[in-house]
């Protein structure tokens, strides 16, 4: 399959866009994290447990490729992201 070739300011929405998702994925990545820390907390199932952790992982690598989706089509990814930590449950 061919591919158009887009406009700079078609690159530009679509780099922003997965900058965005990237964040996104950031975020989800830090829920994940504390649910398995509060989960690890109260007792739960060891099963539980990892699937939740294993869930941090794949927010991690989603991450990655929206981050290099976004710098393929012009968005300066930096080296690391801030993202806020979200409240307790």
């Amino acid at each position: 399959m061919e591919w158009p070739v887009l406009s700079e300011p078609e690159r530009a929405v679509v780099a922003r866009t997965w900058a965005y998702r990237g964040q996104s994925e950031r975020r989800a990545e830090k829920r994940f994290a504390r649910l398995a820390r509060e989960l690890e907390q109260t007792g739960a199932s060891p099963v539980v447990v990892d699937l939740t952790w294993a869930a941090v992982d794949d927010e991690q690598r989603h991450a990655g490729l929206c981050d290099a989706l976004a710098e393929d089509y012009g968005w300066p990814v930096s080296g690391s992201v801030s993202v806020a930590d979200p409240a307790p449950l």
